[in-house]
């Protein structure tokens, strides 16, 4: 079996696990708790991203496609929610629109950073963990954030 082969039956066998948000409170650097919506009519463009973080009427939100979330299992999941729940935390949003392309790839890693050490230091996740989500990653995400997932964690 060729690596391309392998691929595609791990992720058609992973294709069918529930989304699941964050059961804790999550919140902005405001202290504003964060609303976890299912957007599967892609009413937020969340179709080809998965999800995204944005305040509706200084409400902060991430809203994420049900169906895209439910190919990946539970720890890629909970990295890709920790990833939006850190554009708020690390105030991205007050200039993510008018960044430029490279500014917009520094927030990007930054969050991946952000949610790589929130899993590892409050969710205490395990090296096999680390390597089910990278695996899941590096495949939604530019290679350039994928190659720095796990420098993220040589932090400590």
């Amino acid at each position: 079996m060729n690596k391309t082969t392998i691929i595609l039956t791990s992720l058609l066998l992973t294709s069918c696990h529930a989304v699941n948000p964050p059961q804790a409170p999550q919140y902005d650097r405001y202290a504003k708790q964060i609303v976890f919506r299912a957007d599967p009519e892609n009413h937020h463009n969340t179709k080809d991203h998965g999800a995204v973080a944005m305040y509706v009427h200084e409400t902060p939100f991430v809203f994420y496609n049900p169906a895209w979330f439910s190919s990946m299992p539970e720890e890629a999941q909970t990295f890709f929610f920790q990833h939006e729940v850190a554009h708020f935390r690390l105030k991205h949003l007050d200039s993510y629109a008018s960044a430029s392309v490279k500014q917009r790839m520094r927030f990007e890693m930054q969050a991946d950073c952000h949610s790589m050490l929130y899993l590892q230091n409050r969710l205490q996740y395990a090296p096999a963990q680390f390597e089910r989500i990278y695996d899941h990653a590096s495949f939604h995400i530019e290679e350039e954030r994928a190659k720095n997932l796990l420098n993220c964690l040589t932090l400590k």
